[in-house]
């Protein structure tokens, strides 16, 4: 959160995050995504967030590509992931 906090000091207009809860617990991993949920609300911040936890990032993400082996598996606006992330959501 350090990181974010003197990031945001330059007011960029799009953050890039790069697995922003690695090594994080549940607690604080949370905490992180509320802020870049507020961050981009609240502050109209861009946001390109590469993540690893799909539940999060469909819960912050507009556009979304699903990459595997380094290749474009799957892309759309998040509506398109909806059931997903209803499912994720529940479970």
């Amino acid at each position: 959160m350090t990181e974010i906090g003197r990031t945001l000091m330059a007011e960029p207009k799009v953050l890039l995050v790069d697995e922003p809860t690695a090594g994080l617990s549940k607690m604080y991993a949370e905490e992180v995504y509320q802020m870049l949920c507020d961050l981009r609300d609240r502050d109209n911040l861009g946001i390109l967030l590469v993540d690893q936890e799909i539940r999060h990032a469909l819960r912050i993400a507009d556009y979304v590509y699903v990459l595997e082996l380094g290749r474009n598996k799957f892309e759309g606006p998040q509506s398109r992931f909806s059931d997903l992330a209803k499912a994720l959501w529940v479970g």
